[in-house]
Formats: structure tokens, C-alpha cells, sequence
């Protein structure tokens, strides 16, 4: 067992310090390069690929709703990437007219994020404004 161990560690050790052979920066950065265009190319590829066969899928689809005469239960509609419109969802809004206010301090609050402590667990609606 010992003289496994012995013969690894050698092994190791003679690996380890043999000379490694140098590539020019050139050759490294060309064989990037390459690289970098042969995925550019398969990505190209790959999205004309989708779109063929999406195009396909599609087809298919409205071949079986003529067929079936599905054209009421299925409506067929431009997909939309993100926050469907009218959803106000990415949109920065302004800000909120105050809704509360102390009467003690005459501080205001607009009802929205964490309740301040002078209404906090209190009723709000003799703090309501106007």
C-alpha cells in the first residue's frame, strides 16, 4: 500500500515539474476568436432552426382549428414579451397624494408602504383627510 502511495506521489511530483509547453498569445487569442465565431454561427443556426419550426408548429395549429372548426374557442394573437399593457408593471409612478394625517405633528401619510407609528394599530379613519 505504502509503495502505491510512493509511486503516485512520483508520478505526481514528475508531472508537475515537467516544462509545460508555451502557446504564442497570438495562437490563444486566434483560437478564441475562432471560437467566439463558431458560436456566433451555431446561435444563428439555432435561431433560424426555431423559426422554421415554430412557423411549422404554427400551421399545424391553424390547420387543426380550420379542421375542427375551433375559430371561436381559439384566438390567435401576436405574443407579447413582459407586463401584458394597461398593467402599469415597470412603469414609475408619481407621487401619491397624502391620504392621513396627525393631528398632533401634522404629519402626512398616503396609506401606502409601512404605517407610521402614530397611526400604527390604531383606527385610520379619524386620521383621514378631508
Amino acid at each position: 500500500m505504502a509503495t502505491a502511495k510512493k509511486n503516485a506521489v512520483e508520478q505526481a511530483t514528475t508531472f508537475f515539474d515537467k516544462p509545460k509547453a508555451t502557446v504564442p498569445a497570438e495562437k490563444v487569442m486566434s483560437q478564441y476568436q475562432t471560437l467566439l465565431a463558431q458560436r456566433a454561427e451555431l446561435e444563428a443556426q439555432i435561431a433560424a432552426v426555431r423559426e422554421e419550426e415554430v412557423a411549422n408548429a404554427l400551421e399545424q395549429i391553424r390547420q387543426l382549428v380550420d379542421e375542427y372548426d375551433l375559430h371561436e374557442e381559439v384566438q390567435f394573437t401576436r405574443a407579447r414579451r413582459g407586463a401584458p399593457r394597461g398593467s402599469g408593471a415597470g412603469v414609475a409612478r408619481g407621487p401619491v397624494a397624502a391620504k392621513y394625517r396627525d393631528p398632533d405633528s401634522g404629519a402626512t401619510w398616503s396609506g401606502r408602504g409601512k404605517p407610521p407609528a402614530w397611526i400604527a394599530g390604531k383606527d385610520r379613519t379619524q386620521f383621514l383627510i378631508g
